[in-house]
């Protein structure tokens, strides 16, 4: 049965052609075939039983015209046209008003075409039949035009077209046009179904109002089948082709409807696929319909066209396909319309199945595209894979807003040797995709940890892969909205073979969002290179099981590179109980020996939560199973122009927060470059560079122009936050790390470790611990705030810090202790440090030697060298061997002189009288001004009131921040600090004296002469007359 959709029952005149068509071959039809008598040579019908012959009608050069009252058939009746063999157009025209009900044979002789005009409209019953030399055309046009102005038609004085032999151009409609419906499904001489058939390279047409193909066959081998549903007054282009004819519809302002259904079968299919043009307001295929124009030879094929200015809906299983299974190209297949909606396992499908080039599959719909489907057996897919030598063609999509849901798919694959074409998908709004489910997002990544993944496996996105010797195409989505992923959508480009995987590129000027969804283009078990992921928005999201990867899986093929691009801000949000991987971005290397790519992000903001996070690590954790085979960590570098938060693990205290390039196997982990003005970690989260195998750890540098804070413990684990390069993680005991642990260097003026928060550079295997540099204005350690380079077997780690302002408070420590090793070296540079309530600088050994402790500082308060370690704030370099294992702590503080700057005041009082000075006339251009108190008292013997100190009238942090920048080589921060950012000022003593310099400002001076000489201002100076 074929079912109307809502947008066809708003249509009037389809339902009235369809309701005129449920009486079209009842049982008291009376088929009848009557000339009108309206030609100078009339036509003649001679009925011969069930054979209606027609002879005579009026010709004209190549051109026979005949004219009829009426026009109908039986299933038992045929027309024969009995023509001549050199005529080449038969045009045949309908006056009565009434509708042709034909269910018999329509013939020909010769390779003439045969043109059948019926205003009132045509319906072809289920054992119509064709039997033509030429193309068929049917039509609902009041006439036919001609090149010379003339025409052919139903109404009066329409007939001076039979004095001329000129081709005919095209097809006049009046006023509501009839509807052309179509049944056919007679068998051919094989006794399958054929329905209307045409030579080969011939048209099959139907012109009218609304048209209809319920359940028939066309056919029109490598030629081509046209279907134009008009308006009003419509004009419709004709013009000779080599398929026989072309229609164009550039005139056309109104336009009908046309509906495929109940299983139609529309064929052009042959050596070379022909030519398909349906063009209407709304096209309506259902019911598991079949359009194809299939290359099977060595021929290209031509395109097909569906141009439906209101709408295009494909549904039930319904198919469109221009694919080569040949040498030849397959034919481009072009969708246009207002909107399009596919559905229910419908297909349109391009690509190559054999040696030929798959053609391009192109969409456009200023609305909306939506794909949907709900059985997981048969996807609604857009296809152009290729499954054999031939690369695949592009597919192009334009639109409004594109809607994927379900099971749903957009896949252009390189199944074969021949390469995958480009997806590219541009939307003036959104584009937005919703799966099936995170579950079947998660079964296709467990299949491909686990090398099972199957290279044609599908589940709702948009897909790009390589499994044999051809490249995979690209992956681009634009938007000028959003991009959104949810439940379990995924962009997909896999490689599994030597070839290379193709990039997914995605911009959007709002958001791309993605949620319990995915964006990979994994290398599985080959040596083919991944592909890059490039994301470029306002604002990135990736949520709650999303995972962004470029990975390497199984084999020797590196992974690509992920690049983030924000104006605003990248979250990285929640890890979700139970998943088998965490949310973000993992491009690590597992289970094979290819490199993992790059991770760049650049933002305005950069939040990491809830177990979030960005890795390109070398090996790694699935689930709670760890993978220590894998190569070479990628690098990751992080660049925000505001901040980078970080906070928290996962609800179930599995996954922590935060970026990091982890080695757990044999090879080095990458690097991990920050750079921000504020940077806030906190919560238990991680930034890691470290090793838990046996590859060293990378390099973590941080560079925070404003502030760089680290605290807190994670509120589920009890586990510190931790900038950390160590070598061996305390919350993964059952590693055995034996690589050396990375260095982390740390630039800001700011820097704050606090509650139980530590930057660590230890090792808690038999690998050596790195080296932790730091270059602050003010470091301030509280509640616990640990710098650790200690080491458990390992070489002993170094701490450098070198800061004006370090402040230790409440139980903090930096400890460079040792297990089975020497301890490490602590070196501070400072102007000034404050170690007070309990808090420890420690290079303590248990079965070694003590580390050097060496503090260059201006003043030290709250703390002291001792020989062990006390409530009090210690400096301590033991052993446990004994004394005469301790390290050496070496303390450097400037000699201050108790005596410099001090004045010599006479033993006797003075006279002060000779301390007044005479009261002279001020020369001009002289002036001295007191202001405030604490400035000249009045007279000698009036007290001294208590006086402002000097003071620096710049804020505090003001001040620090310009002081740091005075110091620091803005080019490279790590040899800015060492240049002389510490320089220290001379110990600080009274100031005795102040002068004026050049440029007017107060110079303060230590140096007095104590001189008792009488007051200079004792007398006046003579006054000079200027000249």
């Amino acid at each position: 049965m074929f079912y109307l959709s809502y947008a066809q029952f708003r249509h009037p005149k389809l339902v009235f052609g369809l309701w005129l068509s449920l009486f079209a071959f009842s049982p008291g039809a009376i088929a009848q075939v009557i000339p009108d008598g309206s030609l100078p040579q009339n036509t003649i019908v001679t009925p011969q039983g069930n054979q209606m012959a027609i002879d005579g009608g009026t010709r004209s050069g190549a051109n026979l015209f005949h004219s009829f009252e009426e026009f109908s058939l039986t299933s038992q009746q045929s027309a024969i046209f009995n023509n001549g063999l050199d005529i080449q157009n038969i045009f045949s025209r309908v006056t009565g008003g009434k509708l042709s009900e034909i269910d018999g044979l329509l013939q020909t002789k010769g390779g003439a075409n045969l043109f059948l005009l019926n205003p009132s409209g045509i319906v072809f019953g289920p054992n119509a039949r064709l039997n033509v030399g030429g193309s068929f055309v049917a039509s609902s046009a009041e006439a036919i035009a001609f090149g010379d102005g003339s025409q052919f038609g139903v109404r009066p004085n329409s007939d001076r077209a039979l004095l001329s032999i000129a081709v005919p151009i095209g097809l006049q409609f009046g006023s509501n046009p009839g509807a052309i419906v179509h049944r056919s499904i007679a068998a051919e001489g094989s006794g399958n179904p054929a329905g209307f058939q045409v030579p080969f390279g011939r048209t099959l047409g139907m012109i009218g109002g609304d048209v209809s193909i319920e359940g028939g066959r066309l056919g029109a081998p490598e030629g081509r089948i046209e279907l134009g549903s008009v308006g009003d007054s419509s004009f419709v282009e004709l013009a000779i082709a080599d398929s026989g004819w072309s229609f164009g519809y550039e005139g056309v302002e109104q336009w009908g409807a046309i509906a495929i259904g109940d299983g139609a079968r529309l064929n052009t299919s042959g050596r070379g696929g022909g030519a398909m043009q349906l063009v209407g307001g709304q096209i309506a295929i259902s019911g598991g319909s079949q359009l194809l124009a299939i290359t099977a030879g060595d021929r290209d094929g031509e395109p097909m066209t569906l141009r439906g200015n209101d709408s295009i809906a494909i549904a039930s299983r319904s198919t469109l396909s221009t694919r080569t299974q040949g040498g030849g190209n397959g034919g481009d297949l072009r969708l246009s319309g207002a909107n399009l909606t596919l559905a229910d396992g419908a297909i349109v499908a391009t690509g190559t199945e054999g040696a030929g080039r798959g053609g391009d599959l192109t969409i456009e719909a200023p609305g909306t595209v939506q794909i949907s489907g709900a059985d997981p057996d048969n996807f609604t897919l857009l296809v152009g894979d290729s499954t054999a030598d031939g690369a695949a063609g592009a597919i192009e999509m334009n639109a409004g807003n594109v809607f994927l849901q379900g099971t749903a798919a957009i896949s252009n694959r390189a199944l074969g040797n021949g390469n995958g074409g480009n997806i590219s998908i541009n939307t003036r709004e959104d584009f937005t995709a919703i799966g099936t489910g995170f579950a079947s997002f998660e079964t296709l990544i467990g299949a491909a940890l686990s090398a099972q993944l199957p290279p044609d496996a599908l589940i709702g996105g948009v897909f790009t892969a390589t499994n044999g010797g051809g490249q995979s195409g690209k992956i681009i989505i634009e938007s000028g909205g959003s991009v959104q992923l949810f439940n379990g959508a995924s962009i997909f480009s896999p490689t599994f073979s030597g070839a290379a995987g193709g990039n997914i590129e995605v911009r959007a000027d709002g958001a791309i969002a993605a949620n319990a969804s995915g964006l990979l283009t994994t290398t599985i078990g080959n040596s083919g290179a991944a592909g890059n992921i490039f994301l470029d928005a306002t604002r990135i999201a990736i949520e709650d099981g999303s995972v962004v990867s470029s990975a390497t899986l199984l084999g020797s093929g590196s992974g690509g590179d992920v690049v983030l691009n924000a104006s605003d801000t990248v979250e990285i949000v929640r890890s979700i109980p139970g998943n088998l991987l965490p949310t973000g971005i993992l491009n690590n290397s597992i289970l094979g020996t290819g490199d993992a790519g790059e991770i760049r992000i650049l933002a305005r903001r950069l939040t990491i939560r809830e177990g979030g996070l960005i890795v390109s690590n070398t090996g790694g954790l699935v689930g709670s199973d760890v993978i220590t085979s894998g190569g070479r960590g990628g690098d990751i570098i992080i660049n925000t122009s505001e901040s980078v938060e970080i906070s928290g693990i996962s609800a179930d205290g599995v996954d922590t927060s935060g970026p990091g390039t982890t080695s757990f196997g044999d090879l080095p982990a990458g690097n991990l470059i920050v750079t921000t003005k504020r940077m806030v970690v906190d919560g238990g989260a991680i930034v890691s560079s470290a090793t838990l195998g046996a590859g060293d750890g990378g390099t973590l540098t941080i560079r925070a122009s404003e502030s760089l804070e680290v605290r807190g413990t994670s509120a589920i684990t009890g586990l510190p936050t931790s900038l950390t390069t160590s070598s061996g993680r305390a919350d993964i005991p059952q590693l055995e790390a034996t690589g050396n642990g990375g260095d982390l260097r740390i630039f800001t003026p700011e820097l704050h470790v606090s509650e139980g928060a530590a930057l660590d550079v230890r090792s808690l295997g038999s690998g050596g611990a790195g080296t932790l540099e730091i270059a602050a204005q003010t470091v301030r350690l509280d509640r616990g705030g640990t710098l650790n380079a200690a080491t458990v077997a390992g070489t002993g780690g170094n701490i450098q810090v070198q800061a004006p302002d370090f402040i230790l408070r409440r139980g903090s420590q930096i400890t460079t202790n040792a297990g089975n090793t020497n301890g490490g070296n602590i070196t501070i540079a400072t102007e000034t440090l404050a170690a007070i309530e309990n808090s420890d600088i420690t290079a303590n050994a248990r079965e070694g030697r003590g580390g050097r402790v060496s503090i260059d500082a201006t003043g030290i308060f709250g703390t002291a060298f001792r020989d062990r370690q006390t409530p009090e704030s210690d400096i301590t370099a033991t052993s446990a061997l004994g004394p005469e294992f301790s390290g050496v702590v070496e303390i450097e503080t400037p000699e201050a002189d108790p005596s410099a700057g001090l004045v010599e005041f006479p033993s006797e009082v003075r006279d002060a009288s000779n301390q007044i000075a005479t009261g002279c006339a001020a020369d001009s251009g002289n002036v001295f001004v007191v202001t405030g108190r604490g400035g000249l008292p009045e007279n000698p013997t009036q007290l001294f009131q208590r006086h402002q100190a000097w003071r620096d009238l710049r804020s505090p942090a003001t001040a620090e921040r310009e002081d740091f920048r005075e110091t620091t080589n803005p080019a490279t921060p790590e040899t800015q600090n060492r240049r002389g950012m510490l320089q220290r000022s001379p110990f600080a003593i009274e100031a005795t004296e102040w002068t004026v310099g050049s440029q007017g400002e107060i110079i303060l001076k230590a140096a007095g002469n104590g001189s008792s000489d009488p007051s200079p201002f004792s007398a006046c100076p003579v006054s000079r007359t200027p000249e």
